[in-house]
């Protein structure tokens, strides 16, 4: 058996939402009082490391589902990460991020339920050239509060309504 420690997801940055039963979780999904009475979902998000994608992650998922722990790895391979490249917006990794925690929130819990966005090369061309932000200052200002709101391209599933928290 091959341990984590052999692998990139050991060596890789990571950060892995573990959800708890905790009493006073926040909610992925707007605030509301019938948010706030929905039970706590159990489950770890993984989001790989910058330039790096599911691939190298999933081996740790593995790894945590075999322990008792479900777990999911953001569907995204490495190449999603362009767009963000020389210090442009996080948006488009953000999006991705959205997109699966509000179907884990919406399958309760269920890690097989998580869609892959629908990205094209064009799609990932366009939004490195207008993703604001960058030393190219691309959106026009090097000041963040200027940039133009850009949306990222691609296919963004819409998840149901929300039958359980995720805690981030």
């Amino acid at each position: 058996m091959r341990t984590i420690r052999s692998t990139p997801c050991f060596r890789a940055s990571i950060l892995a939402i573990l959800v708890s039963n905790l009493q006073d979780v926040g909610s992925f999904s707007t605030p509301s009082s019938s948010t706030s009475q929905l039970p706590a979902i159990k489950a770890a998000v993984i989001v790989p490391g910058f330039l790096t994608g599911r691939d190298e992650f999933q081996p740790l998922a593995e790894s945590l589902i075999a322990q008792g722990i479900p777990s999911v790895v953001i569907p995204m391979p490495n190449w999603h990460w362009i767009p963000c490249i020389g210090g442009r917006s996080m948006r488009p990794v953000l999006e991705r991020i959205d997109v699966a925690v509000r179907h884990l929130a919406a399958s309760d819990g269920d890690i097989t339920a998580i869609p892959d966005v629908g990205y094209s090369f064009i799609d990932c061309w366009n939004d490195f050239w207008t993703n604001p932000g960058g030393v190219a200052e691309v959106g026009g200002s090097a000041d963040p509060d200027q940039y133009p709101i850009v949306e990222p391209r691609g296919t963004f599933p819409t998840a149901g309504d929300p039958k359980g928290r995720v805690a981030i």
